[in-house]
C-alpha cells in the first residue's frame, strides 16, 4: 500500500465519509451507500461509484461480486491505519 495514494484517497471529505459508511454498515452496494451519505451526497451517484473504485484501487476498501445478493458489493478492508513518520510506511489492524 502506497502511503502517498492512501493519503490523496483520505483527502476528500466524500471518501472519507464513504470509509465510515462501510466499517458502520458492513458489506454495501454503491446504491446502499450513496442512500446512506447524508450531508455530503453528491448530484450522481456514479461519483460514490468513482470514490470507491479510488478506495479500492489503493487499497482501503475490497470490491468484490456476492453471488448470494447476485451484485458488486463494497467491503472495508481494514478497522485502522497508522502511519509510522519514521520512514512513512503504513501500518494496517
Amino acid at each position: 500500500m502506497d502511503t502517498k495514494s492512501v493519503l490523496h484517497a483520505l483527502n476528500n471529505d466524500l471518501r472519507r465519509e464513504i470509509l465510515k459508511i462501510l466499517f458502520r454498515n458492513g458489506n454495501s452496494t454503491v446504491k446502499e451507500v450513496y442512500s446512506s451519505l447524508k450531508n455530503n451526497k453528491p448530484k450522481y451517484r456514479q461519483s460514490v461509484n468513482k470514490a470507491l473504485d479510488q478506495l479500492n484501487e489503493v487499497g482501503l476498501v475490497e470490491k468484490c461480486y456476492s453471488t448470494e445478493r447476485k451484485k458488486i458489493i463494497y467491503s472495508i478492508k481494514f478497522k485502522e491505519i497508522s502511519i509510522c513518520f519514521e520512514d512513512m510506511k503504513i501500518q494496517t489492524t
